[in-house]
């Protein structure tokens, strides 16, 4: 497989996983996540030299990653702050003459 085909299948896979935040299903994400990771693996430990118009596709690509990582991670924070918010809201409180003593 080249790089540009490793790249690509990554980018695929990302479009993938930023549905899955969209979704908000965390554990399919989750799980999507360490796939990529091991993609991510496969495609820098066979990397070889790339010139021209394929380094400048690879470059496009790459950026195309980052942008969809980027917007999951703040979806995934996004979600997170409210599961926050929620806990906070179902703590009982704690009884004022417990609080006196």
């Amino acid at each position: 497989m080249t790089p540009e085909q490793s790249y690509q299948e990554i980018l695929e896979h990302t479009r993938q996983m930023l549905e899955f935040a969209r979704q908000q299903d965390w554990n399919a994400l989750t799980a999507a996540g360490e796939r990529q990771r091991v993609l991510v693996e496969n495609a820098t430990s066979h990397q070889r030299a790339v010139y021209g118009p394929e380094k400048q596709r690879l470059a496009t690509t790459i950026a195309e990653i980052e942008k969809i990582n980027a917007e999951i991670i703040e979806r995934a924070q996004t979600w997170q702050q409210h599961v926050k918010i929620l806990l906070r809201l179902n703590k009982p409180s704690a009884s004022p003459a417990a609080s006196s003593s």
